[in-house]
């Protein structure tokens, strides 16, 4: 700190120096040991198949609670809704290319606006415009799949994604490739409950 930005106190009110020691005090938790292995985050990390279980049935639109249903029907999984919220707000971001819900919104407002020349339309010629935005953007993307049914870059190719060649974005074969690269990469040790109470951590 500079001389200009030092504060000018009297020479009574500096402390010597040495005179002030740090003390423990009250070094204990608020709260008893959590009884269930439930309530510790690193015994709730979902495997692969249940966060692959949860991304499937968002797509396919089954609601938050009907997946936590599912899952603690069929899995031994120790997730909470939370957890399950966190993986499904994981799904949308992935569809949206990460952006987020803000910028997908922005992003399909500004393409209307530049199809909405004026502000003086009524709504009949408002929605002819939306609808003409629309339809130009699937004809974009009905090109794009065209284009990528006729070539296939090299990190992609193989017989492993041959059959989905063509149905598949690139983009969305490149993220499976990405996940299979992280599956048979060497796993670390999971965490194992341990039989009695679950301790929190320090």
């Amino acid at each position: 700190m500079d001389q200009s930005h030092r504060l000018a106190f009297p020479d009574d009110a500096l402390p010597p120096e040495g005179i002030y020691k740090s003390h423990k005090e009250y070094a204990h938790h608020n709260h008893p040991p959590s009884p269930g292995a439930s309530a510790h985050p690193a015994h709730r990390q979902l495997n692969e198949g249940d966060a692959a279980i949860i991304s499937s049935l968002t797509t396919a639109g089954a609601a938050p609670r009907d997946i936590r249903t599912y899952l603690h029907n069929s899995s031994d999984t120790l997730a909470t809704q939370q957890d399950i919220y966190n993986r499904i707000a994981a799904t949308r971001r992935d569809l949206r290319e990460g952006q987020s819900s803000i910028q997908a919104a922005e992003g399909i407002h500004s393409l209307i606006k530049s199809y909405i020349k004026t502000s003086t339309f009524d709504l009949f010629d408002s929605w002819q415009a939306m609808r003409h935005a629309v339809t130009n953007q699937l004809k974009e993307l009905n090109h794009i799949r065209a284009s990528q049914q006729i070539r296939t870059p090299l990190d992609i190719s193989g017989g492993m994604f041959e059959a989905v060649q063509g149905w598949v974005s690139h983009q969305a074969l490149r993220k499976v490739q990405e996940q299979r690269k992280l599956a048979l990469a060497s796993p670390q040790a999971p965490c194992k409950t341990r039989g009695g109470t679950a301790q929190p951590f320090a």
